[in-house]
Parts: C-alpha cells; structure tokens; sequence
C-alpha cells in the first residue's frame, strides 16, 4: 500500500497543533541558502522551503539533515516545485529568537523535517492551479510603499522593513566581496529598481538563491513584489538602499491592476535617455549665481559639503583648459530619438532592429527620429584644482561657439580652429550643472551652461580662497 494513502490530506489553514499522519501539497515560493555545521564530529545541515497553497495562506518548512542530504534536497527543489510534504511535525511560529532568519508567513504554524520524521517530495502532478500561486501578491498592492517616501527616511530608519512594488531598471552583474571578519569571498548583487514615483533605488542581494534567480529577471521589464526588505543607508552615494535578508520574499511578474500600470509606466516612459544630456527648456542660466572654486565643487559633490537633492548648480571663475572640437567625430553625435540608439554622422536611418516596432507604434517616419547634436568635452582649472570632462550640449554649445550644428559640419578647420582659440586658455565665468553619482550615475556628471570670458578685475573681486 502506497504510505501516502494512509496520510491525511490537510491544508494550510486546517493545521492545528499536534496535528500528524497528514499531508501537505505546496508550491515553493521561495528557498533559504543551506547552512552547513558541525554537530558531535558530524557536519550536518538546514534550509528553509516558503510553501503556500492558497492566495492567502503561506508557511516555513524547516529541513534539517545530514550535509550530503541537505545538498541533495536544495540542488532538487526549485522555487516554482510543487512538492509534497509528508507527516512534518507542526509546531508554533515562534516571533521572538530566530523570527530575523525566516520569512514572515500568513500561518502561526511552522513545519520541521528531520530525520526522525516526515520528508519532502517533489510532487509527480501537474498541477497548474498550485503554480499559478507563484503570481500572486502576497499582500495586497495598498499596503506597499513608495520609494519615493522611503527615499525621504533618515539614517534612524536602517533597519526597518518595507514592502515595494517596482520594476527592475538596472540589473547588474555579481560581484565577489572579502569579507573582512572571515577572510572568506561573499558573492552579492546590486538591481536598480524603480517606481512611478522614484526614478532608481539600489537593491543588494546576497543569498545565492536570490541572486540565481534575478539573472533572468529584465531590464524594464520585470516587475517585483517584495516583502519584508531591509531599510539601509549608503554612506559611499549619501542616500537611502535597500537589502535583501532571510526574510524578504519576491513575486515576479505578480498579477493585478497595479502592476500592470507599473509595467506600462515603464514601457512607455523614456527611461534610457542619456545620463546628464539636458533639457534646454529646464535651466535658467540667469538663476545660477552660486560662487565655487572647484575644490568647492567637487567636494559639495562627493558630500564632503552637504547638500539637498541629487544635483547642485555653480557660478566657477576659471581657465578653459580643454576645448576639444578639433574633429566633428568627437564633438558631434547623432541619436534616434525613439530608441535613444547612438548612430554615425554618416547613416540616415537607426541601425537597432528594435526600433522598427517603436517607429510603427508612434506612427513616426524613421528620417523624422534623428537628431543631430553638439557633444563636446572641455576642462576647466582654477588654483583649486580642475573639472575633467565637463560636457557642453544643445544650444549652450551653440551659444559658446555662435553655430549651430549644422552649420558647424559645415566649417573648414581653420575655422574650427579659430572658435577652439578663441576660447581655450582664456578666464571665463562658467555656469555649470552637476549631477552627483547614484545608484543609476557611476560618476558625477557635470553640464557647462554659460561660458563668458571675464577680465582680471572681475575675477580678482569675487574670486575664493577654498
């Protein structure tokens, strides 16, 4: 006789303490990495399954065994199994010691596996009602945060969990880390994720089942529900983070009116518009009259100097040093508009296969989607320092070199030449722009908005000492 015929089928709300002979199907929603230690000369083990079997109802299975066993069990089941679990021992979800290495789940109840009692299966059914569970939010789409408020939480808040609904925007690779109390390597992971609301917050994983399962999640593409994420505080970027821990728990691509406004926001929001190219419209050069040497500016930049918000505008008395528009290659590009794909001076058309679909949902003619634009790098020096690859667009470079860019293509190179020298090596007033690093900027970007010589007397009255 097959021993599970002579077991109880239960379900997850139906458990009771002191419950046994009984049998559980589930879907695995999610998987704890297995921890390995020594136990009376014996290397032993144990993992953790999240195990749900209804919308609302979700509970721990802990696995304990022998290393060998343990390895066996965790390389079987996947998230997304549908497994039987047989005759567990049932005891009291304890909130108190060891709540911080598990999820929080909707059941007071918590499953153990030794081997003294019950096992694990893989269930042989296909059963397409238990995984489409793997869809469903875990709690309902009203009780999540928006990062833009968590965006706002002080250093106070690390530590405090919050659940989220966003989408993936960047999906970087992993990394090794030297653990310094160890001496051993840690692998971890960084995702950037968005909202409608905020733009690009950093969410570090560091369980190997995690940072496994987020190699196929897709760039404003994928959409998460998570709950139970840790609140942290990132010194190097001056800005609130996000971490992954025991208890957090993802839903992929989760079903619902809200994450299907988020995955449109998404899909049809511009999102990968180039990293510090300006719209014109949004600055009033009349407006920047902040005075800074920069040492000043580089500093208020790393946040060595505090300063509110993301970027920070500039008055810098300084010495052009470079003014590189000696080739139209390297001072001059062409983008499609709809794809933001980069392409030569020389071709008509955007070369991304991709980008035929846009042009035929915008109903916009391919040759209507390219623009020609200024991109020219130039360097300024004062007795404080120097500002490395400063960018200088649209019609401020056309302001600087009194063109526009075509009739720069047009120019002979003497006539370049005389606009580079007419301006490099030469004291100005420049208005700048600066974008400070973040989870979504590697590097401080830094926008030239104004360049007007200035003479001596000028300089020398309202120069800085720092």
């Amino acid at each position: 006789m097959d021993p599970i015929c002579s077991l109880k089928r239960k379900k997850i709300k139906d458990l009771h303490l002191g419950d046994s002979n009984f049998l559980l199907t589930c879907l695995v929603i999610s998987k704890s990495d297995p921890k390995i230690f020594t136990f009376k000369d014996e290397q032993r083990g144990v993992f953790n399954l999240t195990l749900r079997d209804s919308a609302k109802d979700f509970l721990n299975c802990v696995i304990w065994g022998t290393d060998d066993k343990i390895h066996e069990l965790n390389s079987e089941i996947a998230i997304g199994d549908v497994v039987n679990v047989e005759n567990p021992k049932i005891g009291k979800e304890n909130d108190g010691k060891g709540k911080e290495y598990k999820p929080k789940c909707s059941s007071d109840f918590i499953l153990t596996i030794d081997s003294n009692r019950g096992r694990v299966v893989i269930d042989p059914g296909a059963n397409e009602t238990l995984k489409a569970l793997l869809k469903y939010p875990l709690k309902h789409p009203n009780e999540v945060l928006k990062l833009s408020d968590i965006s706002l939480y002080e250093k106070e808040s690390v530590g405090e969990s919050v659940d989220l609904l966003v989408a993936v925007r960047y999906n970087r690779p992993p990394r090794e880390l030297l653990i310094a109390k160890t001496g051993m390597k840690k692998k971890c992971k960084s995702v950037i994720v968005m909202d409608k609301t905020f733009q690009g917050m950093s969410l570090n994983l560091w369980s190997e089942q995690a940072i496994d399962r987020s190699e196929a999640w897709k760039e404003l593409e994928t959409i998460l529900f998570i709950t139970d994420v840790r609140i942290n505080y990132s010194e190097y970027y001056q800005a609130i983070t996000l971490v992954e821990t025991a208890r957090t728990l993802f839903i992929e691509n989760p079903i619902g009116k809200e994450a299907e406004e988020l995955r449109l926001y998404v899909e049809r929001t511009p999102l990968k518009e180039m990293e510090g190219f300006l719209n014109d419209d949004m600055i009033d050069a009349l407006r920047i009259n902040d005075i800074m040497t920069v040492q000043q500016i580089n500093d208020k930049a790393d946040g060595i100097l505090r300063t509110e918000g993301d970027h920070f505008t500039a008055l810098c008395y300084a010495t052009v040093t470079k003014f590189d528009i000696d080739g139209p290659y390297e001072c001059v590009r062409r983008r499609c508009e709809l794809c933001k794909h980069y392409i030569s001076l020389e071709a008509e058309t955007c070369s991304n296969e991709d980008c035929y679909n846009l042009q035929y949902m915008n109903g916009t003619a391919q040759q209507n989607c390219i623009k020609t634009f200024f991109n020219v790098t130039m360097n300024f020096s004062d007795h404080t320092g120097t500002l490395a690859n400063c960018k200088l667009y649209n019609k401020f470079a056309e302001a600087v070199m009194g063109v526009d860019v075509n009739e720069f293509l047009a120019l002979s190179d003497t006539q370049i030449g005389a606009i580079k020298w007419s301006v490099l090596l030469e004291r100005c007033a420049v208005k700048l722009v600066i974008r400070k690093k973040s989870v979504c900027r590697a590097r401080t970007l830094i926008s030239v908005v104004e360049v007007v010589p200035v003479n001596p007397s000028e300089v020398s009255k309202e120069l800085k000492i720092y």
